[in-house]
């Protein structure tokens, strides 16, 4: 087996001549790994999009096809991989370097040309698997420009529990105030998944927050330190797997089919290219695609409440 591609900053890690590791979770098109230094790094299939912590490999249409178990010992050498007691070893030394950090190199769209966007992503949400639009049903009482979403469609009163717990930290992180660290694990694990819907809605909005204050012209650094506020302390309140999607995603570490969504959302991309990299980001996992879509459009529309004129937050 050959690695195609693999997260810059794993280069490192894989340099270790001591490093081992063991298996954590395996699926059709993901296996993840726990380091013994604690670092998780996820090998993936060449049909998926790269992703920050990955290695892409070719010709693996299945992790399960191998046999690979929970707990099996992964050894880390210079140049490969191997995978104890399979006997399978792990080219990784003419893979292509992918970097996760965040690309602010495009030509910035008009306002209109944005909001326009946010308008075919409203209309996508309404057809779209995402647990999430209960909350924005919950939103729209709040925040003018979220009506779409205020019919009986949208309504379930299993969400009563959380709606004032989602609000407040909506509040907290549009004003970037200290709360949000306590608010968040409030909210933090809620929902279906293997990364919780809440979870992927999060990382959406974080997402959104440090390409758009790049757009607005405030500063990067800010946004990243709000969003730290977010996942400080969050080890152990949801799933390993989401915990590091959430602590990826606050430096706007995402894979390649978000970080091609939200560049389109706010560059001089093509409708039709805005619309495929929509039908991408949804086709992720059951739900998991449509949340993030959910934390992006939520964000998105907000901030340009604030800084784009019209529509205005309430709280």
């Amino acid at each position: 087996m050959v690695a195609e591609s693999i997260c810059e900053e794993l280069i490192t890690i894989l340099k270790n001549d001591n490093l081992s590791g063991k298996t954590h979770s395996v699926f059709k098109n993901a296996l993840n790994i726990i380091s013994n230094d604690n670092h998780f790094i996820t090998f993936i299939t060449i049909d998926k999009p790269m992703a920050p912590q990955a290695i892409r490999l070719f010709g693996i249409k299945s992790f399960l096809n191998y046999g690979i178990k929970k707990g099996m010992k992964i050894s880390f050498r210079n140049g490969y991989i191997w995978v104890g007691g399979l006997n399978i070893k792990l080219a990784t030394d003419k893979a292509f370097l992918w970097s996760p950090n965040p690309i602010f190199s495009y030509t910035k769209n008009q306002e209109e040309d944005i909001l326009v966007k946010l308008s075919i992503m409203e209309n996508y949400l309404h057809y779209s698997k995402s647990f999430c639009l209960p909350l924005l049903n919950a939103l729209s009482r709040e925040c003018k420009g979220f009506e779409a979403f205020s019919g009986k469609a949208y309504q379930d009163k299993s969400f009563d529990f959380i709606n004032d717990r989602f609000l407040r930290f909506i509040d907290a992180f549009m004003k970037e105030e200290d709360s949000v660290t306590d608010l968040s694990k409030k909210i933090i694990g809620y929902g279906i998944g293997l990364t919780p819907s809440m979870d992927d809605f999060i990382c959406g909005m974080m997402v959104s927050k440090i390409y758009l204050s790049h757009y607005f012209n405030h500063k990067v650094d800010k946004a990243i330190k709000t969003n730290s506020l977010i996942i400080k302390d969050i080890d152990g309140i949801t799933t390993r797997v989401s915990e590091e999607m959430l602590k990826l995603s606050s430096k706007g570490y995402v894979n390649q089919d978000i970080r091609s969504l939200i560049i389109s959302l706010i560059s001089k991309t093509s409708i039709d290219e805005f619309e495929g990299n929509l039908i991408k980001v949804g086709e992720h996992g059951f739900s998991s695609g449509d949340d993030i879509i959910s934390g992006i459009y939520t964000y998105s529309s907000l901030l340009f409440n604030q800084y784009g004129g019209g529509r205005s937050w309430r709280l």
